[in-house]
């Protein structure tokens, strides 16, 4: 349920005009010309068959280093939206064409940041400070170990929490006793199973 309200951000990149791939060499073309008449692989001289399977192997790679790169960009982006911070020009034609879900996404960080920003704001105790950060850090947490965030969310939906407590501490309130910490909980296992 959650892949249809929040396409896989593998499967944007993959589908994203800019990935145009290794271009192959004449050899290449070669064998991929015998295999679309009818050849079988089972049929190409070994040589053909190694340089083949190089080839396809390093475009896999370099395909894969494409999307990881592309999709690291975009959940920068998506964090500066999440913390208010303004985007050039080319970030946001970037994220509005590639990946406007995960601008989406971001988006609602942000709104959710600000209404935490208030409660904290209005809040009356450091105790009552700590304990809506770690509501809210909580929910984030228990929406991902039932696998209704994403990591990319998460990491989203966190820097705008930390926003918030950033901004209610510039404000006067105090909140130093809740930490955020992403990475830990996820070397903690409690963000995500560590299978995937």
């Amino acid at each position: 349920m959650i892949q249809t309200i929040y396409p896989n951000l593998f499967q944007q990149a993959h589908s994203s005009k800019k990935y145009y791939g290794m271009q192959p060499s004449e050899e290449i073309l070669s064998i991929q010309k015998k295999l679309a008449s009818g050849m079988k692989v089972e049929t190409l001289s070994e040589e053909e068959y190694k340089k083949l399977n190089h080839y396809e192997v390093a475009q896999s790679q370099a395909f894969y280093a494409e999307v990881y790169m592309e999709m690291g960009r975009a959940e920068a982006i998506a964090i500066k939206i999440a913390k208010g911070e303004s985007l050039t020009p080319e970030e946001e034609q970037f994220i509005n064409e590639s990946y406007p879900d995960l601008k989406r996404e971001a988006n609602r960080a942000k709104e959710e940041g600000e209404q935490l920003k208030k409660r904290l704001q209005h809040a009356k105790t450091e105790s009552a400070r700590q304990n809506i950060l770690s509501a809210a850090m909580g929910t984030v947490v228990g929406m991902a170990q039932k696998g209704f965030l994403s990591e990319v969310q998460v990491r989203i939906q966190m820097a705008a929490i930390e926003k918030a407590k950033e901004e209610a501490e510039q404000a006067g309130c105090k909140t130093g006793c809740v930490q955020l910490d992403v990475k830990a909980s996820q070397r903690e296992g409690l963000l995500f199973d560590q299978q995937g």
